[in-house]
């Protein structure tokens, strides 16, 4: 996705990247799932060493939410003793002083946009303790294009593509999952790397 392809964009552009640490995106696709979508999700950690990870990150969706305490449980008994990073909407969306409770595996909360906070969970040493919360003001133009970055790999054949030209809402809608929960600002991406991305586009559908 858009989102996790930009949170990606930005650790791999971190200088201590590949010296200090690497990152693995293991992407669920809950459509494709069989009824027993648990097990499938297990399945996908099967080409990684747990005892080789000190860090594992969780998106926490809507139609994903009912997965995230089985999945931490069965990390925790099958050996991981890292850190299990929750962020995303329901965690956001969600009291602080609940979390803890709602998902007793976890050792670090992510709140709000997560480029920035994820490089810190994954820099930070393991959690003992009470679990930890990061949220952190993002500089857009700090932020790469996940497409000029190459955490999303387009070529001839990429159907269609998506373009984030801002982010946030000046508004305060409470049935709404896209509203910028801190300040309700709305952030801008610089134009000269929308231009670029624009002009990536074209050149990978002149190709056809």
């Amino acid at each position: 996705s858009l989102a996790i392809s930009s949170m990606v964009a930005y650790i791999q552009n971190d200088y201590r990247y590949n010296e200090h640490f690497t990152v693995q995106h293991i992407p669920f696709n809950l459509n494709e799932f069989n009824q027993n979508k648990f097990n499938d999700v297990i399945s996908a950690f099967n080409s990684i060493q747990l005892s080789e990870i000190d860090t594992i990150a969780l998106s926490c969706y809507i139609w994903s939410e009912y997965l995230i305490n089985p999945l931490s449980k069965w990390l925790r008994t099958n050996g991981f003793v890292g850190k299990i990073v929750l962020g995303g909407y329901q965690i956001s969306y969600s009291s602080k002083s609940n979390l803890p409770a709602e998902y007793p595996d976890a050792d670090i909360f992510i709140l709000g946009y997560a480029e920035i906070a994820l490089l810190d969970a994954i820099l930070m040493d393991k959690v003992d303790g009470a679990p930890i919360f990061i949220e952190r003001d993002v500089d857009f133009s700090l932020i790469p294009s996940p497409y000029l970055q190459k955490s999303i790999s387009i070529d001839e054949k990429t159907p269609n593509l998506r373009i984030e030209t801002k982010r946030g809402c000046p508004y305060k809608c409470t049935f709404c999952a896209h509203r910028e929960l801190k300040s309700n600002k709305v952030y801008h991406h610089t134009l000269d790397k929308l231009f670029a991305e624009l002009s990536l586009f074209k050149s990978v559908n002149a190709t056809k």
